[in-house]
């Protein structure tokens, strides 16, 4: 009897060494796998809901070491003479985590959308500034419920009707487009973990025609979330709009695609492509135009079509990146996907309801869109140069646009406090005409 009460522990401890074998050769398995050892870094994190209310502080104390963590260690896993590393990071839909006390309308949506895209683009920008090494990053629109249980009937055979090209994507769909990520990254904690597991057990429910993840999962350390009480339960919808109310979304004036590019790509995409709440379009077809315009240094026209032409394929794949989640999204060339690309304009159909053109210095005032309704987003500072063109437009006949003033790159508000925020935020919806 004693030699048999003995052998249990030994049996667990065995038990565990062979696990712990397996886990490692899986690890092995992938670190030496060709399309590993051949591609570059490519990681995906996965960050629980935002906080509420969402300013730059409480986005700084709840994402800053998850953030922080996965940039070294893509940068650490990168190997010499590869391409630059890539960080994709889904982070949930504020709209959709029901913790709202505003009315639910686009406006509000916008306002919370690109206030938390802009405090985390500002948090990465400020950390890659310190770190000084380029990592090309962007954040990914999550339709994530953090109530809901992601079962069967949610799995593979409903997620067929969800769109694949959107603003906001379905986890399912992120979990199956077979996006070449070396590594998932998880935040630790509860709503953290809940969050991964759902999108493994998504990932490993492909169908047996899919080719099977095989990214190496790591756990990085979370932060401080707090949830303010509001006035709806946790996972409520409100009466939220089924499409933008806009045809055309235009932002001007783009000479590259820095942080700031970033942010007004995003939050133009979101208003223009608004997520809708089943799996049906939109209710009409909306247009993004995107005016890019001649650097300083370029005097002659032929060398500011090139510099154009490279511009907008960069543009392009950042807008794939974040937008389409189709099987084979990985496009080797994007080039090919631009309609009567001629460095000067170019059109993307990124879905039958969603189009994106490109023109090279785009001229505002004289910008026709019909009796369409059309909105302008302008960075912070130029707001009143926007509403002189908007007169210059009435003058001519031409209808005014809807002006939407869009939070920029900074490192300063990431430490102000909640009522300098609110202050700002107020600030910016008086400036919206």
């Amino acid at each position: 009897m004693d030699g048999m009460k003995l052998s249990k522990p030994l049996a667990a401890s065995n038990c565990w060494l062979i696990k712990s074998y397996f886990q490692v050769c899986r690890v092995f398995f992938v670190l030496l796998s060709p399309e590993y050892l051949m591609s570059s870094s490519y990681g995906l994190l996965l960050l629980p809901p935002p906080p509420y209310p969402g300013n730059p502080p409480a986005i700084r104390a709840a994402f800053k070491p998850p953030l922080e963590a996965a940039l070294k260690k893509v940068i650490q896993y990168n190997r010499p003479h590869q391409d630059e590393p890539i960080l994709e990071i889904a982070v949930p839909w504020p709209q959709n985590q029901g913790l709202r006390i505003e009315l639910s309308d686009y406006e509000a949506s916008f306002y919370d959308v690109q206030r938390t895209l802009a405090s985390l683009y500002s948090l990465v920008g400020a950390t890659l500034e310190r770190v000084e090494t380029y990592v090309n990053f962007r954040f990914i629109l999550l339709d994530y419920q953090r109530e809901y249980n992601y079962e069967f009937s949610d799995r593979w055979e409903s997620s067929y009707g969800y769109p694949r090209t959107s603003s906001a994507v379905k986890l399912p769909i992120l979990a199956g487009s077979r996006r070449p990520w070396t590594h998932v990254f998880a935040v630790e904690g509860e709503q953290g973990e809940r969050i991964f597991q759902q999108f493994l057990t998504l990932s490993n429910e492909r169908p047996f025609t899919a080719t099977k993840p095989r990214w190496h999962t790591e756990r990085v350390r979370g932060g401080l979330v707090l949830q303010k009480r509001a006035s709806v339960g946790i996972g409520t919808r409100l009466n939220e709009p089924s499409s933008t109310p806009f045809t055309h979304v235009v932002i001007n004036g783009l000479e590259e695609l820095d942080i700031n590019s970033k942010i007004l790509l995003s939050t133009a995409a979101f208003l223009a492509f608004y997520p809708s709440e089943n799996s049906s379009p939109q209710l009409s077809s909306s247009t993004l135009i995107i005016g890019t315009k001649k650097r300083f240094e370029e005097r002659d026209l032929d060398e500011a079509v090139e510099t154009s032409e490279s511009l907008h394929l960069e543009i392009t794949k950042f807008l794939l990146g974040i937008l389409d989640f189709t099987t084979n999204s990985e496009r080797n060339n994007p080039k090919s996907e631009l309609q009567s690309f001629s460095g000067s304009q170019g059109a993307l159909q990124f879905a039958p309801d969603f189009l994106v053109k490109f023109v090279l210095d785009l001229d505002m005032e004289d910008m026709d869109c019909g009796s369409n309704t059309a909105a302008f987003l302008t960075r912070p500072g130029l707001h009143n140069a926007a509403i002189s063109m908007n007169k210059r437009r009435q003058d001519k006949g031409i209808p005014e646009v809807k002006v939407f003033e869009v939070f920029e790159f900074t490192t300063d508000e990431l430490d102000t406090d909640e009522d300098t925020e609110q202050a700002r935020l107020s600030s910016s919806r008086s400036q919206v005409r």
